[in-house]
């Protein structure tokens, strides 16, 4: 995901129904460098066209309860678009019986929905190493081991200095760019009125968080974000 750009665009009722629409776009010199290494694994570890493989993806938003799939495409090798639908944001991103048994760290959820009062609702982001594993429901491919081993390391943490030191060496001189200047944007449209936020900043729908690609890929320290609503 380095040279990566992700834009998010979530409505949200205020029954915790609505509807999110994604947008990701990876740089070709990734492209090429997971090819390489997957080449090296002597393994099929991507699909033949595309780093992206939407029949999983599918496959992984259709297992979760409450989603639907509305659209998915890949436009290019290096791009994925997909919308759906959900009837309640909360079970989206519960942990169930059967990834518990799996031996899945329940943690803190990654997306999490309060229950009504009379402040109104707040609906909070968690990112952090415990939880980070939660992506891979809805997308598979930060599963795949090659993906896998260019995010988080929660047993072997580094500090951004030495992840950038490690993808210059991977990727050429120019990634420590790249990956500074590559976000994570996630819009946030509510149907009422904000209360209050924390972490981003209010646009005339809603809030918008834009979190820097670099703290999610080393997260050594937890990422939090939240707006309340009514």
């Amino acid at each position: 995901m380095l040279g990566c750009g992700v834009q998010q665009r979530v409505h949200l009722q205020v029954d915790g129904s609505g509807s999110s629409t994604l947008a990701v776009s990876v740089d070709a010199s990734f492209v090429d460098y997971l090819r390489a290494l997957a080449e090296v694994g002597g393994s099929d570890l991507l699909p033949e066209d595309h780093i992206f493989d939407v029949d999983e993806i599918a496959a992984a938003i259709a297992a979760r309860p409450g989603i639907e799939l509305i659209d998915i495409a890949t436009p290019a090798a290096n791009e994925l678009h997909l919308e759906l639908a959900f009837a309640d944001l909360q079970a989206v991103f519960a942990v169930d019986a059967a990834e518990a048994e799996r031996g899945q760290p329940a943690g803190t959820p990654l997306v999490s929905l309060s229950s009504p009062s009379a402040r109104g609702r707040t609906l909070r982001i968690h990112m952090s190493a415990d939880n980070y594993w939660q992506l891979a429901r809805l997308f598979p491919s930060f599963d795949n081991p090659l993906m896998a081993s260019l995010g988080p390391q929660p047993q072997m943490p580094i500090t951004d200095g030495e992840y950038l030191e490690m993808m210059q060496f991977a990727l050429g001189d120019q990634a420590p760019a790249q990956i500074v200047d590559s976000w994570v944007e996630i819009e946030v449209a509510i149907d009422g009125t904000v209360v209050a936020q924390q972490g981003g900043e209010l646009t005339e729908t809603g809030v918008l968080f834009r979190i820097p690609l670099l703290r999610i890929l080393v997260l050594d320290q937890p990422l939090d974000y939240s707006v309340t609503f009514r």
